[in-house]
């Protein structure tokens, strides 16, 4: 009786953090939007999100993995939508608003830590801007080129002893047909029986191998590739997230 009533209590809790995902993306004229989010158990410890000011034509966007798995690292990862609550008022600030992020979380992670991207896209002009705490690195590819570009600008963890580093914020322009790809870690050491890591070499090739999709399609092919890769999910040992943005131009 009382594993099925936890059972039950874990069943609305996974129910709950999907409420708290993305659950469907604005129509917008300069980009597209998707995303895919497989919990290693029923609740995950991988969070992303977006914000969008439409009347300035501003995309905020950000993906995080809190250490671990299960209740503990899915309380750690709602704690992130929390700490963005007030998000559209510095959405131009990456920098800025991670560090706001690290503060809230300051006292509270005792051994576990949160890496994350962070990131501002001016859909008008393609301005991009992010910061990087600790996080895998950022896939910025475009259909038109077999060329992908590992963005990682400087920045660590969010870690109770790494509360006073700086982060580095990288800035471009975007051009019309470009693509990010962020993910979590459990995509990229996803392994197969022979104990082989896709690792993030394998990513891009599932990127290459699907760059003409739409990046709906494409996320859902990545995922497929993935499953496969893994015997059916068997050999999956952590949360995986993928997020993946088209800037179409203004």
């Amino acid at each position: 009786m009382h594993k099925r009533n936890l059972d039950l209590e874990l069943e609305k809790a996974r129910m709950v953090q999907n409420m708290l995902l993305p659950q469907a993306f604005p129509d917008l004229h300069a980009a597209e939007l998707a995303f895919r989010f497989q919990p290693y158990y029923d609740i995950s410890g991988d969070f992303l999100d977006y914000y969008y000011k439409k009347n300035s034509q501003e995309l905020g966007f950000i993906i995080c993995d809190v250490s671990g798995h299960g209740i503990p690292s899915a309380l750690l990862a709602v704690m992130m939508k929390m700490a963005l609550q007030l998000w559209g008022e510095y959405i131009h600030d990456p920098a800025g608003t991670m560090h706001k992020v690290r503060k809230m979380y300051n006292g509270k992670l005792d051994t576990y830590h949160v890496s994350a991207i962070l990131g501002y896209l001016d859909l008008k002009s393609g301005r991009l801007r992010c910061v990087n705490a600790g996080h895998p690195a950022m896939l910025l590819c475009n259909p038109g080129s077999d060329q992908v570009r590992e963005i990682k600008p400087a920045g660590s963890i969010i870690h109770e002893d790494l509360m006073h580093y700086p982060f580095e914020e990288f800035e471009t322009i975007l051009q019309p047909g470009d693509r990010l790809l962020l993910y979590t870690d459990g995509l990229t050491e996803a392994s197969n029986e022979a104990g082989e890591m896709l690792d993030t070499e394998g990513l891009i090739d599932l990127y290459l191998q699907n760059k003409n999709l739409d990046v709906d399609s494409m996320c859902q092919k990545i995922m497929t590739a993935v499953h496969d890769y893994t015997l059916a999910g068997k050999l999956l040992s952590d949360d995986i997230s993928l997020f993946a943005i088209d800037y179409k131009g203004a």
